[in-house]
């Protein structure tokens, strides 16, 4: 007996309000002796946040808090049975009047004395009007509306009532009740497809669980999953759908052949049970490979110390696993998660798909989201995909995969099945699967520039692009972004295969050379450019191969409207100038002398792949010469980059050093490569420009990248100085205005201002000049003028030359017009 009496009046060692067994015991007593039903309730408080005062200021101070609440509570409600029911859990029986005042009082009284925390206060009330609820039945239930408010902003309190008490009972039903219905087949397994973006083919499934009770009818996920979570029987759940999963896993891959299966696993599954086993064992028990199954891992499973997520992470990615994270952007914990867990596919949570069509900045941070998880290395999928709209910007911005509503709701497995039966939707084949994967290394949302030499990802930013596809011939685009649409519109057409249309003047003509251009980038595997004329604006195309499945290939091609980048006062500066002189060389690095650093500002070449962008000119050199040069060439390779001896070589050498020495190319071998230097003239002898050129290779003409910021009239003037080809460009009276060195040497003279205001009549050089003037006429309509033979006279000699002019625009209007040729006698 003593020892009862004492158990019913233990204080808590912190607060001095009663323990929970001497609560407990208060309780049963109260209710077994209560006279008037409904005039007291039982209220169960939580301190909000009070886990940051322990982790910031320590247990001594949380200890403080803990007894300043109970010290609250005295005064709040004196005549009151007061205890701690544990940890930051308080609990009372107390008079049912102003009850929620009471609480607000308290609320504000703990914010007063940590203003600094944000301490707040949530309650759950019961009230105890039935006498054959036990003790535990009360506070229980006190609990559980208690814990319905945590999270919820702005609510304080919260009364057991009828909805709570048939949640509460559907609680206790699903943890009383798992196994007996995973016995009588209760639960269920669905799917729901995964589809493919540029296709819109099913490409894989998801499978989901749902629980048909006898009792409580169709269960909601989120009733049952959150509550086996909290009580710790997820496993159970998961592993039965692992199992049913794979035991299913053929009757999907008969009609979709490319499918896998993607399976949720939880947190504590990594915990409570050896969940690689589990899943591990399903897969071989079914024939299957691991390739066939994909884990997807919430992110709310990296919200604390995931280590024992991580290693189990790495023992499924060890066994050929591929792992997904599920509900990217539904947290706070996304990002450091994607930087500890190298994930092969980024499941984007609907919630940053929902709003796109009515907040603009949605748009943005998806695009962005989508652009760095490509980055990472990872493939893109966004859930919750509902209508068309979603699905037209997730293409416009390089999404791979979606599933969503718009594609089906999840479905028993039969109804997957006849669903792909009967064409409601087309299944992805093996060859259209890696096609469409290769495709989806492409980003056309925003990136950084230098992503393309971070890693082997195709990152773009703001500019035009489009994933062009071609068919024997044919040409069609499977998804472009905002710019390139932009680009089009300029061109006043809707469609990119409008610009090659038969109705169209030159369409065809475009066309085929958009085709030639296309097989010289996938033959040669690195970037070709092709120019054009529409409606009087000089446009460029340049070309990179993607993907390739059977008799297709996939590009992706980067727009630029020449003629609306003019922004400097005099034409030849303009960027068209730039561009065109850029793309003479495969690659070209600025050198300081001074500091023995380069800067690589272009790079095309078919070499194996850029070592270096930048840094010591010594190690590149070094590295160059032993891993590419031919061995017979790399003592004069070494030699001729001799930065002590360069300045001296270049002022003996009028200005100009040049080599041609052997280089193993991508696929081909050894090639013979020309390099050129030449100094920067505003920069005195100190910085140096390199240009190399793959001899015979040709030459992509149009707009190339240009990286750093380099791209200065004293850089052009360099090049240009550097090429062998002849390089003019005159007024839109066909007059002269400048040549390159190239030019000038040719034709024997002493300077530029020998030809500067003359015509080619009035210089007299050709035998027949009226062809040469009838394609300049041509190109100061807005024509390009490609490969036109013809001959002149150079020294006293008749020399065969083909070619290339192009015009030149300035405020929407031609001022003038750009060539170049190369002397071909000693083929013809």
């Amino acid at each position: 007996m003593p020892e009862a009496v004492g158990l019913y009046t233990a204080k808590d060692s912190v607060t001095g309000l009663l323990s929970e067994p001497a609560f407990r015991s208060h309780t049963a007593a109260f209710i077994s002796q209560m006279e008037m039903p409904g005039s007291h309730c039982l209220i169960v408080l939580n301190i909000g946040n009070f886990k940051a005062i322990n982790s910031r200021h320590g247990y001594m101070r949380g200890d403080e808090c803990l007894r300043t609440m109970g010290e609250v509570l005295r005064s709040i409600f004196p005549d009151a049975i007061l205890g701690r029911l544990y940890a930051d859990h308080f609990c009372g029986i107390v008079r049912n009047e102003r009850i929620e005042q009471a609480i607000a009082a308290i609320h504000s009284h703990m914010a007063w004395h940590y203003e600094r925390t944000s301490l707040g206060i949530i309650a759950g009330v019961y009230v105890l009007d039935n006498p054959a609820v036990s003790e535990k039945q009360a506070i229980d239930r006190a609990l559980f509306a208690c814990r319905s408010v945590k999270d919820r902003f702005g609510v304080h309190l919260r009364y057991f009532d009828d909805e709570l008490a048939q949640k509460l009972s559907r609680e206790g039903y699903v943890l009383n009740s798992l196994e007996d219905a995973i016995a009588a087949n209760e639960l269920e397994v669905y799917y729901q497809p995964i589809v493919r973006v540029i296709s819109g083919k099913i490409c894989g499934v998801e499978a989901l669980v749902r629980w048909r009770s006898p009792l409580h009818g169709m269960l909601s996920p989120a009733t049952f999953i959150p509550t086996l979570e909290s009580s710790r029987f997820i496993h159970k759940l998961d592993a039965f759908v692992v199992n049913t999963a794979c035991d299913e896993f053929h009757r999907i891959r008969d009609l979709v052949p490319t499918a896998s299966v993607s399976v949720n696993l939880s947190r504590l599954d990594f915990e409570l049970c050896d969940i690689f086993e589990i899943v591990d064992s399903a897969v071989r028990r079914n024939g299957m490979d691991s390739s066939d199954l994909d884990i997807e891992i919430t992110e709310s499973a990296f919200s604390s110390d995931f280590t024992l997520v991580r290693e189990g992470i790495e023992r499924f990615r060890r066994a050929g696993y591929k792992i997904w994270m599920d509900d990217f952007g539904s947290g706070y914990s996304s990002l450091s998660a994607l930087t500890a867990v190298p994930f092969d596919t980024v499941k984007i949570d609907m919630s940053l798909i929902r709003d796109i069509d009515k907040n603009p900045a949605t748009r943005t941070v998806l695009s962005q989201v989508i652009g760095m998880v490509k980055r990472l290395g990872a493939h893109t999928l966004t859930e919750g995909v509902e209508t068309e709209r979603q699905l037209e910007f997730l293409r416009s911005v390089g999404c791979e995969k979606a599933q969503g509503y718009l594609f089906s709701r999840p479905a028993p497995i039969d109804e997957i099945l006849e669903l792909v039966q009967t064409g409601g939707i087309e299944a992805e084949t093996d060859a259209e699967s890696g096609y469409f994967s290769d495709i989806g290394r492409v980003s056309l949302a925003g990136g950084l520039a230098d992503a393309m030499a971070a890693s082997d990802m195709l990152i773009a930013g703001t500019v035009p692009l489009a994933v062009v596809e071609v068919d024997r011939g044919r040409v069609r685009v499977i998804s472009q972004n905002r710019p390139f649409g932009g680009f089009l519109a300029a061109l006043g057409v809707h469609y990119f295969e409008d610009l090659m249309s038969d109705d169209r003047e030159l369409g065809s003509v475009l066309r085929d050379r958009f085709l030639h251009t296309a097989l010289e980038a996938k033959t040669e595997q690195s970037d070709r450019a092709v120019e054009f004329n529409f409606g009087g604006e000089l446009c460029a195309l340049s070309v990179r191969h993607v993907a390739q499945a059977n008799h297709l290939d996939a590009y992706l091609v980067r727009a630029v409207n020449l003629t609306r980048l003019d922004s400097a006062d005099s034409w030849d500066n303009q960027v068209t100038v730039r561009s065109f002189v850029y793309s003479l060389f495969e690659r070209i690095d600025v050198i300081d002398l001074a500091t023995g650093e380069f800067d690589n500002i272009r790079f095309t070449s078919e070499i194996d792949k850029n070592p270096f962008s930048r840094g010591k000119v010594s190690m590149a050199i070094q590295v160059i010469s032993e891993g590419y040069v031919h061995p017979d060439e790399r003592q004069l390779f070494a030699a001729f980059f001799e930065l002590k001896t360069m300045r001296r070589r270049l002022r003996s050498n009028g200005g100009i050093i040049s080599l041609i020495f052997r280089i193993r190319l991508r696929m081909k071998g050894y090639r013979w490569v020309r390099v050129v230097i030449t100094p920067i003239i505003a920069s005195g002898d100190q910085r140096v420009v390199a240009c190399f050129k793959v001899v015979g290779a040709p030459n992509a003409q149009g707009v190339s990248s240009i990286v750093g910021g380099l791209a200065t009239t004293s850089l052009v003037d360099a090049v240009l100085f550097a090429t062998e080809t002849k390089v003019f460009w005159k007024d839109d009276h066909r007059r002269f205005l400048g040549a390159n060195r190239a030019f000038i040497d040719y034709y024997g003279f002493g300077s530029v201002r020998d030809l500067i205001g003359n015509t080619d009549e009035d210089m007299g050089w050709h035998s027949d000049p009226g062809p040469f003037k009838l394609d300049e006429e041509r190109v100061l309509e807005g024509e390009c003028i490609h490969d036109a033979h013809g001959f002149c006279l150079a020294h006293g000699q008749e020399r065969a030359i083909v070619a290339n002019k192009m015009p030149v625009y300035q405020g929407g209007r031609i001022v003038g017009l750009l060539g170049y040729f190369s002397d071909i006698t000693d083929r013809v």
